[in-house]
């Protein structure tokens, strides 16, 4: 059990210590002097986060929040007042030839104690025993007890270290969430199966390059690449794996085919299978708010925030659209101005706003907000975003077309 106490998180919202161990691992330092390096000192931190949030009675802040210390000195409690949790994990990759050395350690953030710490100096093929050895001398430090399937969840995916290289730069492109990282990202993912056709991760992302076609609107055959994402994921799962991420995916493919009641399963199986993952909590917010349920979308949403407390624009843009389908406009405008803030050429957020302005009778505001829009995509049509947006309550979607349409929206 945690210490009763609260923190103030760095969007300036007061954040009390979960109830039970509560870890922000920080991005290993590269010390390699190879700055194309950073990846594999990136991708490698992501593992060790991954591998923690798996463990159901710890608490384990999402990448996003704690990659905003990179490269800032910044004091240990501080770091852990941000994100609001009580330990901190740092350490060091340095890489020369086929060896590694990895230095960890675990602070108590509240006094700045050392609770543990190692250095290993292995192979590079011993990477992934590093970190499942790691993940396992931090649990035994806070005292927390594995279940067997938790610990078999700890498996490495792949053998194959050229793959896993291959599938840490595919997701570093993804990330970037554009056409042509996307391709980039696909291309990784192939060269990663090709290695090793049985690398689960890979496939996943491959999958998902498949649907983020769909998203940025570069599939000629949206609907092709949905059926060949959700064979990929399927795939998956047939090989026996309990895969949250696969669930995910199924789950977000559903929903952009309407078929949301298959859509909320999955994506709460893979909730279960991975309740610290933040991603899986946002994206169920998402859906359920596409699905008609945006009470309880506004609930998935915040603890998402909980678990990435320096959340990235999309999930705060969609906790205003859950605002927004509950008339709470206020809030929504509030939360919408947040997520434009980290991402200014958000157009959905622009989008949103424009359509709670209407609602609140600030027609200016709305104009200014649609100019935006037609900014940022000149060729926006009201026919063509509401044909591609899927709702499963049509009397919403009406209301929807009919909002852009009073804001100036052209049709």
């Amino acid at each position: 059990m945690e210490p009763a106490g609260d923190y103030e998180s760095i969007t300036g919202e007061t954040l009390d210590l979960p109830d039970k161990p509560s870890v922000a691992v920080l991005p290993f330092k590269n010390l390699s002097g190879d700055p194309g390096q950073e990846f594999f000192s990136d991708g490698f931190t992501e593992d060790i986060i991954t591998a923690l949030a798996k463990i159901h009675n710890l608490f384990v802040v999402a990448r996003e929040s704690t990659f905003t210390f990179k490269g800032k000195s910044v004091k240990v409690q501080e770091i852990g007042r941000d994100p609001g949790v009580r330990y901190v994990l740092e350490g060091s990759i340095q890489k020369f030839g086929d060896q590694i050395r990895i230095t960890a350690q675990l602070i108590d953030a509240t006094n700045g104690h050392h609770l543990w710490a190692e250095k290993y100096d292995r192979e590079l093929k011993d990477i992934f025993a590093m970190r499942d050895e790691i993940t396992m001398k931090i649990a035994t430090a806070l005292q927390v007890k594995l279940t067997e399937g938790e610990s078999a969840n700890w498996g490495p995916e792949t053998e194959n270290f050229e793959a896993y290289i291959k599938m840490l730069q595919s997701l570093e492109h993804f990330k970037a969430f554009t056409p042509d990282d996307n391709i980039l990202a696909r291309q990784k993912a192939k060269e990663a199966l090709d290695l090793d056709p049985g690398y689960s991760a890979a496939t996943e992302m491959l999958a998902w390059t498949l649907l983020m076609d769909g998203v940025l609107g570069t599939s000629k055959t949206p609907e092709t690449s949905i059926e060949q994402a959700l064979e990929l994921a399927h795939k998956v799962l047939d090989r026996g794996d309990s895969d949250a991420g696969a669930h995910f995916l199924i789950g977000y493919a559903y929903s952009q085919k309407g078929q949301f009641d298959k859509a909320l399963s999955e994506l709460e199986i893979a909730r279960d299978l991975f309740p610290n993952n933040a991603d899986i909590n946002a994206g169920l917010g998402m859906i359920l708010n596409d699905a008609g349920k945006p009470e309880e979308a506004i609930q998935a949403l915040k603890k998402a925030m909980r678990l990435n407390p320096i959340p990235p624009a999309w999930y705060i843009s969609w906790l205003g659209h859950a605002y927004r389908l509950t008339g709470q406009y206020e809030k929504a405008v509030h939360e919408f101005k947040k997520a434009l803030q980290l991402q200014p050429d958000d157009m959905f957020s622009h989008l949103q706003l424009a359509l709670c302005y209407v609602e609140l009778g600030q027609k200016e505001d709305a104009h200014a907000e649609v100019a935006e829009v037609l900014r940022i995509n000149p060729k926006f049509s009201t026919e063509h975003y509401a044909k591609y947006t899927v709702h499963k309550d049509e009397a919403t979607k009406k209301r929807l077309v009919d909002s852009m349409r009073k804001a100036g929206l052209p049709e």
